[in-house]
């Protein structure tokens, strides 16, 4: 029998990019999460949260448990939101500009970079803003809920205009996810966690047809990386992602 193909998360872990410990639970993690079938949504993130990690421990239950912190955030289903949360990733936001912080850089689902090292903030920008126009993000007056639909049908605006965000939206239009890792354990101040990721990124979303940003961000205590995923696939028959609890 031929062998199988090692999966770019097991060369990964081979080359020593992270601990093959915690590069195969990152691994795991993706695959348990990511519902390709869009069969159910998480609605409680923080049940969701905890069965990933127990699902980590399961693994290997002769090895401690990774030293891996994979966070789902809730789901985005508005346009600007989504555009605020890639320039936030990217340090474009108002905050960063007038802070005098420079861009971070930040990648795609193909692990190429947006922009080539640090360009002055209005550039980034504009090629940020580029890029995202191929995720093809519904306005929000495109993508209202049927309760939504019907309050505006009947010219209620004081209602439509009362209904929380999540309910007055359809469609969840991008998942938010954070990976870290302690610092004990990526020596690099996270480059090695970012190349992981990277790889995770173009095996699980990239080559499923899914758009998606992510960078490092080492200015917290830990180094982390945090990634948005479209929700809406590119290809036919066009799925869109959702997260699976279990």
């Amino acid at each position: 029998m031929a062998e199988a193909t090692p999966s770019r998360f097991e060369q990964v872990a081979a080359s020593g990019a992270l601990q093959p410990a915690t590069a195969e639970r990152l691994a795991h993690q993706f695959r348990l999460r990511a519902n390709d079938a869009c069969v159910r949504a998480i609605d409680d993130v923080d049940t969701a949260r905890r069965r990933t990690q127990e699902a980590a421990r399961l693994l290997d239950e002769a090895q401690p448990p990774a030293p891996l912190i994979f966070k789902v955030l809730p789901a985005i289903k508005s346009r600007d939101q989504v555009i605020a949360t890639a320039r936030d990733i990217a340090r474009l936001n108002g905050r960063h500009m007038k802070a005098g912080i420079e861009p971070g850089v930040i990648y795609d689902e193909a692990a190429c970079p947006v922009y080539e090292g640090y360009p002055p903030p209005h550039v980034a920008s504009a090629l940020l803003d580029e890029a995202l126009k191929l995720w093809h993000l519904k306005p929000d007056e495109q993508n209202l809920s049927t309760t939504a639909r019907a309050l505006l049908a009947s010219g209620d605006h004081d209602a439509l205009k009362a209904l929380p965000k999540g309910d007055r939206l359809r469609h969840r239009q991008a998942y938010q996810i954070i990976i870290s890792v302690r610092s004990s354990h990526d020596p690099t101040g996270g480059e090695r966690l970012l190349e992981a990721v990277g790889d995770a990124v173009i095996d699980v979303f990239g080559g499923c047809g899914y758009h998606a940003f992510y960078a490092l961000n080492t200015t917290g205590e830990h180094p982390n990386v945090r990634l948005l995923v479209c929700a809406q696939n590119r290809r036919p028959p066009y799925r869109r992602l959702r997260f699976s609890r279990y």
